[in-house]
């Protein structure tokens, strides 16, 4: 009468089985290991307890915390989008404190689905490799990324003194323009009787006082009047000079004003994404004591 009732050879059918108790699930996840490309960098061992605690009593974050930026700014390069449940499913995956050993090629399969398959291998391999560097660090803190800071860090102060190098070498030409052309033999001047006649030549007793006084405000107004375009150049490149400067200095100011807007934006968008992992963590946590509780 109950010959239709599953034997216990079909184990999989009964309520609270597992996947990895199911065959059907089991069998499919052993094809795709089978079938699917690896990066030889996921057959290393990889210290979850050392990189879930902070080594260092001095730091406050462990190995995976400080990977979380690093994660989640990759997820999104990967994607072209920021994608807050995939970060948070690698995160899950991190974190699961039911997991002491963590299968990379399986973790690669599960991203699989979200990443694709050419991304979740790129992913993988790059994490695995700051994870396998944060094993074997003492502080439990990936080198490569240390590293990576660093060259960032170095790179950003070769930028800001090539900046400051090309300012410096503007004011320098602006000064330098800004200066009087220097005189030469011929500037100009000439003997108050380089106009006379050969025969007057020379100062003679008998001339008037008066005729000279006339002779000397004439070609000091011609002088003048000489001088006066090569004064008004000079002034006008003064002014050019000036105006070029300005500019460039407006131009070096909205570009320091678009640099902290936009390290505002990040680090606003870091903490935003830091106190929902929070929430999520408390919320889990609560979650958890509830059901230790019933």
């Amino acid at each position: 009468p109950h010959r239709d009732r599953p034997t216990m050879a079909d184990a999989g059918f009964f309520r609270g089985t597992s996947a990895e108790q199911d065959s059907r699930f089991s069998n499919k996840e052993k094809k795709l290991m089978k079938t699917m490309k690896f990066d030889p960098i996921l057959e290393e061992k990889v210290d979850l307890e050392k990189l879930r605690k902070s080594q260092n009593p001095a730091l406050s974050q462990s190995g995976i915390d400080v990977l979380k930026p690093w994660i989640a700014e990759r997820v999104t390069k990967l994607l072209g989008f920021e994608d807050d449940i995939v970060i948070e499913f690698v995160f899950a995956q991190l974190q699961d404190e039911a997991t002491k050993e963590l299968n990379g090629k399986r973790m690669q399969i599960n991203l699989t689905g979200f990443l694709g398959a050419k991304n979740a291998r790129i992913f993988m391999a790059d994490l695995w490799r700051h994870l396998v560097s944060a094993s074997a660090n003492a502080l439990g803190i990936s080198q490569l990324l240390i590293d990576e800071e660093k060259l960032k860090a170095a790179a950003h102060q070769e930028e800001v003194a090539r900046l400051h190098r090309g300012v410096a070498s503007a004011l320098g030409e602006a000064v330098t323009s800004a200066l009087p052309p220097a005189a030469s033999a011929d500037s100009g001047r000439r003997s108050r009787w380089a106009d006379a006649p050969a025969d007057t030549a020379g100062p003679d007793k008998n001339d008037n006082g008066d005729k000279d006084d006339r002779d000397d405000r004439g070609r000091r107004d011609r002088r003048d009047d000489r001088d006066r375009p090569r004064r008004d150049d000079r002034d006008d490149r003064r002014r050019g000079d000036r105006n070029d400067r300005n500019d460039r200095n407006d131009r070096d100011r909205r570009g320091r004003d678009r640099y902290d807007d936009r390290s505002r934006s990040r680090r606003r968008d870091d903490d935003d994404r830091r106190r929902r992992r929070d929430d999520d963590d408390d919320r889990r946590r609560r979650r958890d004591d509830d059901d230790d509780r019933r």
